[in-house]
């Protein structure tokens, strides 16, 4: 391979990776703006971005601490549901309930 395909290649697989992590982060930040508790155990949706369908996954774990869930959320094109590009994981906690009041 020469060295403008290998370029090429590699420059796409970046523009993939940041699409993919736009994705993913947008996800939790809806999540966490739902303030959703326990945020659904299982999500899924399509999204599109830079001309491309995309397919993300969202999970939410239980933790040792009851009053926290861990969220990974994956993301992969439409065309290769299988090979995930990107994932991201982050921790939310329980409302405060006198946010409520």
């Amino acid at each position: 391979m020469d060295w403008k395909a290998k370029n090429a290649d590699i420059r796409a697989k970046l523009e993939e990776m940041t699409i993919a992590s736009f994705i993913a982060e947008n996800q939790l930040q809806l999540n966490r703006l739902e303030q959703k508790w326990p945020p659904e155990a299982k999500k899924q949706g399509e999204v599109k971005m830079a001309n491309r369908q995309w397919l993300w996954q969202q999970s939410s774990l239980e933790t040792a601490d009851p009053n926290f869930r861990q969220l990974k959320v994956t993301v992969s094109p439409q065309e290769e549901p299988d090979r995930v590009i990107y994932s991201l994981q982050t921790f939310v906690g329980k409302p405060d309930q006198r946010d409520k009041e």
